[in-house]
């Protein structure tokens, strides 16, 4: 297996076009993805934080509110005749999320919301 690490993204855009695939390539993103801080869609403000890494730094005026949300973008482009499919491990995601590729809801876990609940 080989495995390569993908680390220049143009904020957050990965341009594969061109790119090769086998069917034993492993690739690591250390990348930066676009940030909407307080929002659970791609719009508004947004930030562009290093991945992976904390959300800390897009937070600085609330960084002592404990309940944050927001949505992480990575664009990824590939040619129009692509026709291998990409499997996307996710690790590490401590509360609610949502997936989608190409505007679809594929994965997810919990409910993402902008309210802070609790239940008991």
């Amino acid at each position: 297996m080989t495995i390569f690490t993908i680390q220049h993204p143009e904020h957050g855009v990965l341009d594969w076009h061109g790119w090769k695939f086998s069917s034993n390539q492993t690739l690591k993103f250390n990348v930066e993805w676009d940030f909407y801080p307080y929002n659970l869609s791609a719009e508004g403000d947004k930030t562009v934080l290093q991945v992976p890494h904390t959300w800390d730094e897009a937070f600085v005026q609330d960084k002592h509110r404990s309940f944050r949300y927001g949505t992480y973008r990575l664009r990824i482009l590939l040619d129009q005749n692509h026709e291998q499919t990409l499997r996307l491990p996710i690790q590490n995601i401590g509360n609610a999320s949502a997936v989608y590729v190409n505007g679809q809801l594929v994965a997810g876990a919990g409910q993402p919301s902008s309210a802070f609940a609790l239940k008991i």
